[in-house]
């Protein structure tokens, strides 16, 4: 039976464009093993604090959803902390920049991460979390004060991320529209005036 088996196997897969490979173990019975795509992954540490505040906003957004009532509240909370643990990340970067010339380029080439983008990413992140820190009573005052104001400072802030680590066109482009299309939206939300 299991020399019937082998062959009828490795016949019918054929067919399929997965690689595959038929192995005898002791008892000779044929076991089949398909193999993975052997897909190189890139390096995600030069993009860390990009992919946290991407993570964070999903997560901030499935917590405002859930929040019922209070949920300004609990976002923009959370969101202080998310600005806090980006600003860590991107000055925990700064300092693996001792090395000469260091330079961190991923994503074939789309992203780069050097320590003049590091520096100004620093300097965009304190900002944010100045205007964080100073726009609540703002957004209470005005009636704004929904959970989305927050998300939509933060995905413009991933936008403004994104274009300064941006190596190539195709990235400026979609930081860009990322950028404007969440400051749009912001921009909306006081539909009155």
């Amino acid at each position: 039976m299991s020399t019937f088996l082998g062959p009828l196997l490795s016949k019918s897969l054929q067919q399929f464009s997965t690689p595959y490979r038929i192995v005898k173990d002791k008892n000779l019975k044929h076991k089949l093993y398909f193999m993975l795509w052997q897909i190189p992954l890139p390096s995600f540490a030069p993009a860390q604090p990009e992919i946290f505040l991407a993570i964070s906003i999903l997560f901030l957004t499935l917590i405002g959803l859930f929040s019922g009532r209070h949920a300004f509240n609990i976002t923009y909370g959370a969101s202080i902390g998310t600005i806090v643990v980006t600003l860590l990340l991107t000055l925990k970067m700064i300092s693996s920049f001792g090395q000469a010339d260091a330079v961190g380029i991923t994503f074939n080439g789309l992203f780069i991460s050097d320590t003049f983008s590091v520096y100004i990413k620093v300097f965009l992140l304190s900002g944010v979390g100045l205007i964080l820190l100073m726009i609540r009573s703002a957004l209470i005052q005005t009636g704004l004060a929904i959970f989305e104001s927050t998300i939509l400072i933060f995905t413009s802030t991933l936008g403004m991320m994104l274009m300064i680590s941006a190596n190539d066109l195709l990235s400026v482009f979609i930081a860009l529209e990322l950028m404007s299309l969440s400051l749009y939206i912001l921009i909306a939300l006081k539909r009155k005036d």
